[in-house]
């Protein structure tokens, strides 16, 4: 599965199909997604739940503030989970009925750092490959950015992800990416960032908005 992104360093006349990129998550299956509030986290993985559920792909949203994302991927018939503490048995159930292929988009992830639900998320991480699976991890970058353990930084060393408006220089190790001051946004602009895969420079992209 490959979410795609337009370059944003490129001018609307010259940005053909050619000029999409995206994350492979076929070799490294999870991607973390960091910004600020009103970067367009939520937007990014409505896009992304979007396109997977054009490609026939199964969705789960894990959203522990309910939400847009929530809204969508029930609309579409896909999997939805809320809230913040459980029971973690109703997450795992839901991840075992996922075929390969299925995507697992995590909103406001830094709300399930710790607790119940914790465990499962480690699982999920961890087999993502072996299942089949694309995961898309997002939260803030503060949040993300942090902590040497737990499943958050287990998610961390696929290296790869978007970041969101960046503002500093640390904000590159939600995804194991050195930034230069160069790399970093004036503001926050919805959707704007900087696409990090293994092995790359990051990129500018602009995530379309839905």
């Amino acid at each position: 599965m490959k979410p795609r992104f337009r370059r944003a360093d490129e001018p609307p006349e010259t940005q053909h199909d050619a000029d999409l990129l995206g994350l492979d998550l076929s070799a490294a299956p999870v991607a973390v997604i960091v910004g600020t509030p009103r970067s367009g986290r939520t937007s990014l993985l409505r896009f992304a739940a979007a396109a997977a559920v054009r490609c026939g792909a199964r969705v789960l949203a894990l959203c522990p503030r309910g939400g847009e994302l929530a809204t969508a991927v029930a609309a579409a018939a896909g999997t939805v989970v809320t809230g913040t503490t459980g029971p973690a048995d109703v997450l795992a159930e839901a991840l075992r009925a996922l075929p390969a292929g299925s995507l697992v988009a995590v909103d406001d992830a830094e709300l399930l750092r710790d607790g119940e639900l914790a465990r499962v998320l480690v699982a999920l991480v961890r087999q993502a490959r072996d299942k089949g699976w694309a995961v898309l991890v997002a939260g803030e970058t503060a949040q993300l950015a942090s902590g040497l353990s737990g499943w958050v930084a287990d998610a961390r060393r696929n290296r790869q992800g978007l970041l969101l408006s960046p503002l500093t220089v640390v904000d590159g190790e939600a995804v194991g990416t050195r930034l230069t001051r160069s790399m970093l946004a004036p503001k926050v602009h919805p959707g704007r960032g900087l696409l990090v895969a293994p092995g790359s420079e990051p990129v500018t992209v602009q995530v379309p908005l839905v």
